[in-house]
This record gives C-alpha cells, sequence and structure tokens, in this order.
C-alpha cells in the first residue's frame, strides 16, 4: 500500500467529518 494512498484516504476521511459537523 502506498503512502499517498493512505493519506489521500485520510484526508478524504477529515473532510467528510468536517462537512458531517457543519
Amino acid at each position: 500500500m502506498h503512502l499517498s494512498a493512505v493519506f489521500n484516504a485520510l484526508l478524504v476521511s477529515v473532510l467528510a467529518a468536517v462537512l458531517w459537523k457543519h
């Protein structure tokens, strides 16, 4: 598994959490 893929997935997860909070 590439590090970029893991970082991208984490970024999307954080973005989704922020969108859900607002």
